[in-house]
């Protein structure tokens, strides 16, 4: 079958990319700003940063992300602006942990989880605990540990992970498990200097499974592209997954 070849291949060109982390920069920070002022905490491309939050949780950002942190006597709430972020919550009954995202709320049952803001989806991952997600549409879930939602204007997909061995970007690995081309793209642009985009937006659709080094996006994006025989061309600035002339 196609897919069978495709993940296959995958491993197999995975492989070539298991080299030592070199191109990101983690920074750990602590942060002691008085908790009632909003407080907004970003990473650069190419960078992860740690951070506690004013209520001792831990936060950790992955590249080219960013949050602002709304926190009150009677309430904790994070909007997650852009990229993706890893929360452990210190727990509080009396003031409920929120995160944020254009298409969804998730509020924390005492956990560890992570969510990626993506250009017209969010993706939860529950390391530990439960975690309550309500997309703006109107539907809700409760998801427990080892389990991942995908939430868009269309679906709410869900589906279950090993935290030990797939933890994705806090890794340095793009797990991908039947993900969409745009959304791989979308995370490793993350990572690189230089723009990744698509050539053409029919081809965000197209699925593959596989393991990628997010430390070389730009020979991770060609080795995803030959999985579909598309190429990488760089033009204008930007690095374009394109169908190939004979494509």
């Amino acid at each position: 079958p196609v897919m069978a070849r495709r993940q296959a291949l995958a491993a197999g060109l995975a492989g070539a990319l298991a080299l030592p982390l070199a191109g990101y920069w983690l920074v750990q920070q602590g942060q002691n700003a008085p908790a009632s002022q909003p407080q907004r905490f970003a990473s650069a491309v190419g960078q992860r940063r740690r951070f506690t939050l004013p209520d001792g949780s831990a936060l950790l950002l992955d590249a080219a992300s960013a949050v602002s942190v709304h926190f009150s006597g009677e309430r904790r709430r994070i909007v997650l602006e852009q990229g993706a972020a890893r929360f452990d919550v210190r727990h509080d009954a009396d003031r409920p942990f929120e995160v944020r995202t254009p298409m969804a709320s998730m509020t924390a049952l005492g956990t560890s989880f992570s969510v990626d803001h993506l250009s017209d989806a969010s993706e939860l991952r529950v390391f530990s605990g439960r975690v309550q997600l309500d997309a703006h549409d109107g539907r809700s879930l409760v998801l427990p540990a080892r389990q991942w939602a995908l939430v868009n204007g269309r679906s709410m997909q869900t589906g279950g992970f090993d935290p030990d061995v797939r933890r994705d970007w806090q890794t340095d690995w793009l797990d991908a498990d039947s993900m969409r081309l745009g959304f791989a793209v979308e995370r490793l642009a993350r990572y690189s200097a230089t723009p990744l985009k698509l050539g053409d937006p029919k081809l965000a659709g197209l699925t593959f499974s596989g393991r990628f080094r997010l430390d070389r996006p730009e020979q991770s994006l060609e080795l995803i592209g030959a999985l579909f025989g598309l190429r990488a061309s760089k033009r204008d600035g930007a690095v374009y997954l394109s169908r190939t002339d004979r494509a």
